[in-house]
């Protein structure tokens, strides 16, 4: 879902999601969950951190 919507390998799209899980204090798992069931977005996670 991540490496369709940055156009990005599967490899970098787990670098960023691992990424933004550490930055939010969260597990890599429940962040991809909430993208799953769609609480989060894709641009949400691939947006830079501030």
């Amino acid at each position: 879902m991540l490496a369709a919507a940055a156009a990005t390998t599967p490899g970098d799209a787990v670098r960023r999601l691992r990424a933004y899980a550490a930055a939010h204090h969260q597990r890599p798992t429940d962040v991809a969950d909430a993208l799953v069931r769609r609480r989060l977005t894709p641009q949400a996670v691939l947006a830079p951190a501030p």
